[in-house]
């Protein structure tokens, strides 16, 4: 029986896998994007390529206060120059590249929801990620809140390795992925305190692992904070600015891909706790409905 299972669940991700892939190359053409922060953040990768240079910070923050601006990690950049490399310095299919990436993120991404919660769970979070428009348009997209969403499923598999066992190593890994995601964009600090009282607050994990996994965290964002010993505390005196300026901090813009990570977390967060209520017809309704908006929207 259980061998049969695995073959299903293997079944299911690759059909997934190919749906993913399909629907956006299909109409990639008409969703394919690279346009100002994009090309603004490849052209520093370029840069960085050509003169063999290193970062420590990345692409900035589009508000500025009183000339300054606040960076997010150097991390994003040398993401960027990986798919750049594959796609030959070629936009679109560096793109691509990062879409087929993606694509098979789906894979730790059902395994990980479906320890965490149960295989209904996980066919929902997958057809989500797969064909929800708003997705969509995170997986076909080239800058660090999307490798941020590229990311995610990876450090949900970790979290359900994790539940099965609360060691040391998971810990510190589980620390350096929350540190990776964090510099790659900021709304991610709402998830870690989300993290914090799931798992000191419920889960109630020892402070000796604890410890592991917060030391862990520091690696995975140690370039920021070798900037700021390096710059006087920059970030922390530009947001010092920002705080004294709060209302052109609440004027500016809010854009969707602010809330694109904090919204997959909070749908992993109401499955949980309507799992009782999911089931396969469930996700075969809520399938045929993603896949008509995924086809709208690609089209």
């Amino acid at each position: 029986i259980r061998d049969d299972m695995r073959k299903k669940d293997l079944a299911i991700i690759i059909i997934f896998i190919l749906g993913f892939i399909a629907i956006r190359t299909i109409y990639y053409s008409n969703v394919f994007k690279f346009v100002y922060d994009q090309v603004a953040s490849s052209t520093v990768v370029l840069e960085l390529w050509q003169n063999k240079d290193l970062s420590l910070i990345g692409p900035p923050m589009s508000l500025t206060i009183s000339s300054r601006q606040i960076f997010f990690g150097g991390i994003s950049y040398y993401i960027q120059m990986a798919f750049l490399l594959i796609g030959k310095w070629d936009p679109f299919w560096s793109t691509y590249a990062f879409m087929l990436f993606v694509s098979a993120m789906i894979l730790p991404l059902y395994i990980g929801v479906k320890k965490l919660i149960n295989r209904n769970a996980a066919l929902v979070m997958t057809s989500i990620y797969t064909l929800l428009p708003f997705y969509i348009e995170g997986t076909i997209q080239f800058w660090n809140p999307y490798f941020q969403l590229a990311l995610l499923p990876g450090f949900i598999l970790f979290m359900a390795y994790f539940e099965e066992k609360q060691s040391i190593p998971l810990a510190i890994i589980l620390g350096i992925y929350t540190g990776v995601l964090f510099q790659l964009h900021y709304q991610f600090l709402i998830v870690m305190i989300g993290l914090a009282v799931y798992y000191l607050g419920i889960k109630k994990v020892p402070w000796q692992i604890s410890i592991f996994a917060f030391i862990g965290s520091i690696v995975g964002f140690g370039n920021m904070l070798l900037f700021e010993l390096r710059n006087d505390f920059y970030t922390l005196r530009t947001l010092a600015i920002f705080f004294q300026q709060s209302e052109k901090v609440s004027d500016h813009p809010q854009a969707d891909y602010y809330f694109m990570s904090i919204l997959f977390f909070g749908l992993i967060v109401a499955t949980y706790y309507l799992r009782k209520y999911i089931s396969v017809k469930v996700n075969i309704i809520l399938f045929a409905i993603l896949t008509l908006l995924a086809i709208e929207h690609t089209i």
